[in-house]
């Protein structure tokens, strides 16, 4: 397998509610990318317990690609001894914990991918580089607008942006992106050089993955 990308929860679940979480992994196994997930994600998601799924906002369909980007995917493996000494020697990193378990395997694989919906987090991240407390030299970030961007150049746009457009509310960024379909490449276009501009640290992954799958 080549590249691993370590996913954050949050993106998983919110394409799964755009019924757009099938389609993007079918396109990075065809340029032979692997997904990471954290164990927690059949818990978080509700995959055995109705209430939570229902909490999570996620019907049979999105529960349905979950269950199969499990099975397409691989668990994250770190060691809860991992995450601990990266504590111990770096302090409070405004990261939680699922952030630091995929933030620290992506930093100690070679040439992986961090693919997350927090800015927030990025931002931590990009201070760690920043600081020469973390080695990102060889991790590309990619951001839930680009992974939309992605899915509208390597498949069929008009569905995209009309499964976006139907299923308000999921994520409000790309409410504003997809508010007026005439603008939404430059909307997404804004949204993706604000995260880069405030995390200079960072390789942004869009450009190169989208090349790769073409």
């Amino acid at each position: 397998m080549g590249v691993s990308i370590f996913t954050d929860n949050d993106v998983i679940l919110k394409l799964a509610r755009y019924d757009l979480l099938s389609s993007l992994v079918n396109i990075v196994k065809q340029a032979n990318y692997e997904f990471k997930y954290l164990d927690a994600l059949p818990y978080v998601a509700g995959l055995d317990t109705p209430k939570q799924a229902a909490k999570m906002g996620l019907n049979s369909v999105s529960l349905y690609s979950i269950r199969r980007f499990i099975e397409q995917s691989s668990p994250v493996n770190l060691s809860d001894e991992g995450v601990f000494n990266f504590i111990q020697q770096q302090g409070n990193a405004h990261l939680d914990a699922g952030e630091l378990i995929l933030t620290i395997s992506a930093s100690e694989n070679s040439n992986s991918g961090l693919f997350t919906g927090d800015k927030r987090a990025l931002r931590a991240i990009d201070t760690l580089v920043k600081n020469k407390i973390l080695n990102f030299s060889s991790v590309e970030v990619l951001v839930l607008e680009e992974a939309v961007r992605m899915l509208m150049h390597c498949s069929d746009r008009k569905t995209v942006v009309s499964k976006i457009r139907s299923t308000p509310g999921v994520d409000t960024a790309l409410d504003v992106c997809f508010c007026n379909e005439s603008c939404v490449d430059e909307a997404i276009d804004s949204y993706i050089n604000d995260a880069a501009s405030s995390c200079r640290s960072l390789v942004f992954a869009y450009k190169k993955h989208c090349n790769v799958i073409k």
